[in-house]
């Protein structure tokens, strides 16, 4: 799983709680400049392209989803195109939740431009 902010973030907390569930975790990699910095703050700022251009750098083949973790991370917004790129299943936190929210009032009508766990909706 990409982590926008490093090792002492999102991907490693979520880690052993996707594999609590039953997910194989392949990979919790992050960015190496915010490893560097170490200051999350920094990741609203990031820019979608950084994200889509990050992902598939540590995206394993064998991966049949690609899980973004960490609600500032602008991950939402490059579901879509990575989905694209990477012919992989793509989910960000921001996106689940808002399935699971969806879900919960009944919504069943597909929402197109945010990755195929929306678009395939109802």
């Amino acid at each position: 799983m990409p982590d926008p902010i490093g090792t002492f973030t999102s991907a490693s907390a979520s880690k052993p709680l996707l594999e609590e569930a039953g997910f194989e975790v392949l990979s919790a990699d992050g960015e190496p400049w915010m490893q560097d910095s170490m200051n999350p703050l920094e990741i609203e700022e990031e820019t979608v392209q950084t994200i889509i251009d990050f992902v598939p750098t540590v995206a394993k083949d064998e991966a049949d989803t690609i899980f973004l973790p960490g609600t500032a991370w602008r991950g939402l917004d490059a579901v879509e195109p990575l989905e694209q790129k990477l012919r992989k299943t793509v989910i960000s936190v921001n996106q689940a939740t808002i399935w699971l929210a969806l879900r919960r009032i009944g919504w069943t009508e597909p929402i197109q431009g945010f990755g195929s766990l929306l678009r395939n909706f109802g």
